[in-house]
């Protein structure tokens, strides 16, 4: 499209990182983005389009470690509070709410990790369609384990959506219950 004005933003971050001890640390990052100008897509007729100016702003918080010797753990949330244009209201396809969490039991040659994901409701367009859909939110849980055979080899078996959740992500329909097995070679 010869028409499109170049996208133009300026952006920033500001965080920081604590140790909570020796094993563990947290982050809090704040982060925002102003849009002079944005290039968004025309689902209706197909194209590339200018979409004005916007903010996208917010914060990300993490934090992992060892709880003890042979637990691990992992936690990051983002909370995208602000995801406007000017012209349009918020972005598409920008979720309020992002939250992972995992925790690695190990024990010996073996280890074993939980993990939930969350993402919040979205609107989203399909092609041909003037008017937005929202996208469910979603809770999905995973389950993985892993063999140490030698310093080198690895077996794994991994258990996706162990809920069978029936959910999309930006529109695409997103696998159900999913099981994987594998080795993996270090070399």
């Amino acid at each position: 499209n010869e028409s499109l004005k170049q996208e133009r933003s300026v952006g920033f971050d500001l965080g920081f990182t604590k140790d909570i001890n020796e094993n563990s640390k947290i982050d809090i990052t704040y982060f925002r983005t102003d849009f002079k100008e944005s290039i968004v897509y025309d689902f209706v007729n197909n194209t590339h389009e200018n979409g004005g100016g916007g903010v996208a702003e917010g914060f990300e918080l993490s934090s992992n470690g060892s709880l003890t010797n042979n637990i691990l753990y992992n936690l990051a949330y983002t909370n995208l509070f602000n995801a406007d244009l000017k012209n349009s209201g918020r972005r598409l396809r920008t979720p309020k709410n992002w939250l992972g969490a995992s925790i690695t039991f190990e024990y010996e040659d073996y280890s074993i990790t939980p993990e939930l994901r969350y993402r919040d409701s979205q609107n989203i367009k399909f092609f041909g369609f003037e008017e937005n859909f929202k996208e469910k939110n979603y809770l999905i849980t995973n389950l993985s384990g892993i063999y140490h055979l030698n310093k080198k080899i690895d077996v794994y078996l991994r258990g996706e959506n162990l809920a069978d959740v029936n959910y999309t992500e930006a529109g695409w329909q997103m696998p159900g219950l999913s099981l994987l097995s594998g080795i993996k070679f270090a070399f």
